[in-house]
């Protein structure tokens, strides 16, 4: 008896799929949407939560023929969105200047005040109100743009969310 006789043919084995992935990779997959889907949320608060700043932005923008008192309630409104009521809601002229530039940060602060001094100081004399408005504008603007709304050591959030938008008076 020849002891080749009963072997059998060389056979391949099956072909080896890429499926089922192993669990290691599937956490990795469920970890990586879990930073994604994370991400994404926080992106859209912050937007959210930054909203009244832009729409305060593109309201100045708007005006034509700003007045210093157009300007000083678009600012208010932001202000007393972001930060407490009582800092701003019954500021005017000088003690408002300070409330506001306290809450820029210090290199942004001598800028602001060379911007806005001489409206708010002449805010209430006759034609001012007119004279000083695209000066009281471009500083409500700068303030808009430099003002820091979401660092951790501001205490913005959790600020007065029910306030309403400025009512424009016309002129």
């Amino acid at each position: 008896m020849d002891p080749l006789e009963n072997l059998k043919d060389i056979h391949l084995p099956d072909s080896i799929h890429a499926y089922p992935i192993a669990p290691g990779w599937w956490i990795l997959l469920a970890l990586v949407l879990a930073i994604v889907v994370y991400l994404f949320i926080k992106n859209k608060r912050k937007q959210r939560f930054l909203s009244q700043q832009k729409t305060a932005l593109v309201q100045l923008q708007q005006l034509e023929a700003p007045t210093v008192e157009q300007c000083v309630a678009i600012l208010k409104w932001v202000a007393m969105h972001y930060f407490q009521r009582q800092l701003f809601a019954n500021n005017f002229s000088a003690e408002l200047l300070q409330a506001l530039k306290i809450k820029l940060p210090e290199q942004h602060q001598a800028k602001f005040i060379e911007l806005a001094e001489s409206a708010l100081a002449q805010q209430y004399r006759k034609n001012a109100n007119t004279i000083y408005g695209e000066d009281m504008q471009r500083a409500a603007i700068y303030w808009l743009t430099h003002i820091d709304l979401v660092s951790k050591n501001n205490t913005s959030i959790g600020a007065n969310t029910s306030a309403t938008e400025p009512q424009e008076k016309s002129a």
